[in-house]
């Protein structure tokens, strides 16, 4: 992490953070667990569940910084009062994207794929064989070279947790002015000063995908690969407060 105070008024902020979280079973909290079933693919091989846990962020950065812009600070004359007091700041995010387990799904139309008799909803967790040297991107299916169905009856060797959804890139802006309304008032009070403030939130309205329940890590879905909903499109909000 690195702070720094620079020359007219500009403070940046900057912070990196990689880390990798290991576990066997993770599952916090619904929205989690919704990409990860929470019971192991072979319960006579428990150590086969180790992998990335389903909160794990490998990388995160955070650029944020405030800009007091220092023209006609002091807010004399019309010019002043209307180019004056303007403060500029911001939050940026990076983050990458969360791991979720590809499960091989139905074989030959039979839910309970490595016929262990372990489902939870209809929903087996065997996974699929990974195929050396394959490859995968969630949300494009077609792309899929590294998951393989397993033949009806057996276990995949494919780890826990292989794949990942897309990055997470964010950019939350706020502009705010304050205008010097007097510098004496009712009963000796004062200054008084007004302030206008504008928060964008997703400031450039980035897609941001994601999805629900479970089609789109189930390998013998339609829906597989595919994100099916999103956060939230940008939003701005303003206010108005008076200060004295």
């Amino acid at each position: 992490s690195v702070s720094k105070s620079l020359t007219h008024g500009l403070l940046l902020r900057a912070s990196y953070t990689w880390s990798h979280s290991i576990d066997n079973s993770s599952d916090y909290t619904p929205a989690q667990g919704a990409l990860d079933t929470n019971f192991e693919q072979d319960q006579f091989n428990p150590g086969a569940e180790r992998g990335s846990s389903d909160f794990d962020f490998r990388h995160r950065f955070v650029l944020s910084h405030v800009w007091q812009v220092p023209v006609f600070r002091n807010q004399k004359g019309i010019e002043g009062h209307i180019f004056g007091g303007w403060t500029f700041a911001s939050v940026n995010q990076f983050q990458s994207g969360l791991p979720f387990t590809v499960i091989t799904g139905s074989v030959a139309g039979i839910p309970d794929a490595n016929m262990d008799g372990n489902t939870v909803s209809g929903l087996d967790n065997s996974r699929p064989n990974c195929a050396v040297g394959g490859s995968f991107t969630m949300g494009n299916p077609a792309s899929n070279t590294k998951y393989v169905p397993v033949l009806l009856g057996n276990n995949g060797n494919c780890g826990r947790n292989t794949a990942r959804l897309n990055k997470f890139i964010n950019f939350d802006w706020t502009f705010s002015k304050n205008i010097r309304v007097f510098e004496r008032g009712l009963l000796n009070s004062g200054p008084w000063n007004l302030e206008y403030r504008a928060d964008l939130f997703n400031a450039f309205n980035n897609p941001y995908l994601s999805v629900s329940g479970t089609n789109f890590l189930n390998l013998s879905s339609p829906g597989f690969g595919l994100y099916n909903t999103a956060a939230a499109s940008r939003r701005i909000q303003m206010a108005l407060k008076l200060n004295w």
